[in-house]
């Protein structure tokens, strides 16, 4: 019998070192050779320039909404502030009073649901304008404030609960303009 259990793991040995040549060989041939200068295929993805300004963060948004109404978890401020958005469905009219009908609750002039809690990183552009209402400015007309000032807020956990809309440049993905909701 031990000849048997030696002659198994000869064969898983022999079998482990051939996948690691086809990966060597592999990870040569997408490099572009093996003096390393090419940077053709998947490790041209790792080269060490540093990104141009002009460059998206992120790839562009495929699912962007206009408008795209929802909550700011959380805003990571830097270079270009990204805002951490949880999309909602809001309804108004018709369709709001047709879904709170349909749950037996008392209708109001506006719905909101938010079955998909899935948070998405949305970036700014630099000349985003920036409404706050009732709670950012304390008065319901809207009016155009500092965008530190939504930052801050959101920041601080208080807006977390707070309605806004976002408008989105369509070329790029950025968020132009931020609007709080004006619930009543």
């Amino acid at each position: 019998m031990f000849w048997r259990d030696r002659r198994v793991l000869l064969a898983l040995g022999a079998t482990a070192v051939m996948g690691l040549l086809f990966g060597m060989i592999l990870a040569m041939l997408t490099s572009g050779g093996d003096d390393g200068s090419s940077q053709a295929g998947p490790a041209a993805n790792t080269a060490t320039t540093s990104p141009s300004k002009s460059a998206p963060a992120s790839p562009l948004p495929t699912d962007l909404r206009d408008p795209d109404y929802g909550y700011l978890s959380e805003v990571r401020t830097g270079d270009q502030p990204v805002l951490v958005f949880d999309r909602v469905d809001f309804l108004t009219g018709e369709e709001a009073k047709q879904k709170w009908e349909e749950e037996g609750r008392e209708p109001l002039d506006y719905y909101i649901s938010n079955v998909n809690t899935r948070l998405r990183d949305r970036v700014v552009a630099a000349d985003v304008k920036v409404f706050g209402s009732q709670r950012l400015t304390g008065a319901p007309p809207e009016q155009e404030i500092d965008a530190d000032q939504l930052y801050d807020y959101v920041n601080s956990g208080d807006g977390t609960d707070m309605l806004v809309t976002l408008r989105y440049n369509q070329q790029t993905g950025e968020v132009v303009e931020i609007k709080e909701v004006y619930l009543p």
